[in-house]
């Protein structure tokens, strides 16, 4: 949400486009997965900027998966949201919070099938180098979505203090 809205304030006239920003959650206490996975964040722009976002969402990868979305659809109407602006703000339609769903993966511990795939992950990567030492499930990080993993690298190799640093992505 946040580089979002710092890409369009950079790269737009936000004088004449006021950019809201605003976090979803469940308005009360919900089990551990729904309180985790019911949460994201929107960026409300007016129509003029529809192309930009577009193209800051293709190339960083931050937003909601589909799945994600889905997730939070089936709990929206437990949900309120915070904005900075008041008339935005809006309240749950439901408190009953013993009416929302159980997340499918209750009987799962994500713990351990994240620990289970990063060993896997780890397991079929090899150095560039025969002598480098072999990879651990420790140096292996999983992301929601491919483009915010490609994202993330290309932040953290293009120096922040440079304004003449960059990356470029093709494809």
């Amino acid at each position: 949400m946040k580089r979002c809205s710092e890409h369009l304030r950079k790269t737009t006239d936000v004088m004449t486009f006021p950019i809201q920003e605003l976090s979803f959650s469940l308005a009360g206490q919900a089990s551990k997965e729904n309180a985790t996975w019911a949460r994201f964040y929107a960026v409300l722009f007016p129509a003029q900027l529809t192309d930009s976002v577009n193209e800051f969402w293709g190339f960083m990868g931050d937003g909601i998966s589909s799945r994600h979305a889905e997730f939070c659809l089936e709990r929206f109407p437990f949900m309120h949201s915070v904005a900075q602006d008041s008339p935005l703000r809006t309240c749950a339609t439901s408190r009953d919070l013993e009416q929302v769903p159980p997340a499918s993966w209750d009987h799962f511990d994500a713990s351990t099938t994240n620990a289970k795939l990063k060993a896997l992950i780890a397991k079929f990567v090899t150095p560039q180098k025969q002598s480098g030492n072999p990879v651990k499930s420790h140096d292996v990080f999983l992301y929601p979505k491919g483009m915010c993993a490609i994202g993330t690298v290309a932040r953290q190799l293009v120096p922040t203090s440079t304004h003449s640093s960059e990356a470029v992505i093709f494809g």
